[in-house]
Order: C-alpha cells, then sequence, then structure tokens
C-alpha cells in the first residue's frame, strides 16, 4: 500500500517489517488482526501518515499510539467536527428552545448568573389534582449556563 503511493519498494519493507513486528509485539491474538486491518485501510486514505511514517517522523511503535483521529485526513476531521457542531446546536435547541431566561442562578463552572431553565418534574403544576402525585414531592429544573454552557439540575420547592 505505501509501496503503491510512493513508489519506492526498499525501504517500505522495512517500515512494514517494523510496524507488523510493533503489532505483533503489543497487542494480543484476538486483537491483530483487527488493528492490522485498520492500519492497512487507514494508510490507504491518508497519504500525510503514510508520508510521515516512511520518513521517520512517524515511529513504527508510536502509529499503535496513535488515535483514530490521527489517521483521518483534514477533510475527514473537517466534516466530523462540522458534525459535532450541529449535535451540540440541535441538542441546545431541542431542550432549551422553550427555557425560560433568568438571572436567579448561578454556574458553578464560570459563576456567569445568565442562564436558561427548564422544568423536569411537575410535582408542583398547579394544573394537576393534588390526589395525582405526592405533594411534598420537589420540583427539578434543568439549568443551563449561556456563557460557558454547563448545565446541572436543581431542586426547587
Amino acid at each position: 500500500m505505501l509501496g503503491e503511493s510512493l513508489k519506492d519498494e526498499t525501504p517500505l519493507l522495512d517500515v512494514a517489517t517494523a510496524i507488523e513486528s510493533a503489532v505483533f509485539h503489543n497487542v494480543s491474538e484476538v486483537q491483530y488482526k483487527s488493528k492490522i486491518r485498520f492500519l492497512c485501510a487507514n494508510f490507504k486514505r491518508n497519504e500525510s501518515v503514510q508520508k510521515d511514517v516512511l520518513s521517520g517522523r512517524i515511529q513504527p511503535y508510536d502509529v499503535l499510539q496513535m488515535h483514530d483521529e490521527e489517521f483521518m485526513t483534514d477533510e475527514m476531521k473537517t466534516k466530523v467536527e462540522q458534525m459535532r457542531v450541529k449535535m451540540d446546536k440541535r441538542k441546545e435547541r431541542a431542550v432549551f428552545a422553550d427555557g425560560i431566561e433568568s438571572e436567579s442562578y448561578t454556574c458553578p463552572e464560570c459563576k456567569g448568573r445568565k442562564t436558561k431553565f427548564i422544568h423536569l418534574s411537575d410535582a408542583r403544576d398547579v394544573r394537576k389534582a393534588e390526589t395525582w402525585g405526592n405533594a411534598d414531592a420537589e420540583s427539578k429544573v434543568l439549568v443551563v449556563c449561556m456563557e460557558c454552557k454547563n448545565e446541572w439540575v436543581c431542586s426547587i420547592l
């Protein structure tokens, strides 16, 4: 795979042997085959990692320590980050779209007072008859700090 992309087979055999040896000595028998497949697939996708390994900037043993994100191409990293941002916005919109803005709560992380909250339990809801629930139960609210996005749950009377 590296040889096909760089057309230089001599150092490739040494690097491939070193990587295989590192996998063989540091991974269990059960994980060996899947780790080799993982490395083959990711070397095919990412030419910059191929070149870094071949040039010696990344040592064969270090390849085993690399996280999945390090094998991603820049394009894949951008897509993953866009998906994370989109999911964070969707999560915030879904939960706090109809939240009530308040300065009654103080964020335990940043000490900010700009917050939004929603009721999680309606035990104290006046629309329900007292016989439908425990009249002594506390009502809980989910609070989010609008400055640092920290979330926490509070009990109210």
